[in-house]
Order: C-alpha cells, then structure tokens, then sequence
C-alpha cells in the first residue's frame, strides 16, 4: 500500500521522527519499492498534530489533516 509520511521540520527527536532520518527512511523505503510520500511540514514540531500537545499548531494540523485525506481520498478505492 502507498504509505503517507508527515513530519515537522523542527522534530527534534533524533533517529525516529526527525527531517533527515525521515528522509534517510523515505529513500530506503523507496529503493526497496515502497510507493511512499514524505511531506515535511515548515515550522511544525514533534506532536504539532495533537491538540493535547504543547506543540500543537492549530494551522499546521488543519493542513496536515487535509493533506491526509486527500490522500486517502486519491488512494483508497472503495
């Protein structure tokens, strides 16, 4: 299945959900046929999509979630 990959570019958690290991993973993941889709989103930090989140932006979350469903809108076939 094609995988959907969001992270914020101010992640800092270091070899799980930062920039570069997401990239690093996003390229083996490629290289080994995953049909996968990296979306770095600007400004946002780790937990930038959880309301409960001291982290949380509230306009970078809207745009995640609808880049998320987007994306299963054009990846789901019902």
């Amino acid at each position: 299945c094609k995988v959907l990959l969001n992270v914020g570019s101010l992640d800092d958690l270091k070899g799980f959900s930062d920039p570069d290991y997401c990239l690093e993973i996003t390229e083996k993941a490629k290289k080994s046929g995953v049909d996968i889709d990296l979306k770095i989103w600007e400004g946002g930090k780790h937990a930038f999509i959880n309301q409960d989140s001291e982290k949380y932006n509230e306009k970078l979350a809207l745009e995640a979630l609808k880049n998320m469903v987007d994306f299963i809108s054009a990846n789901i076939k019902l």
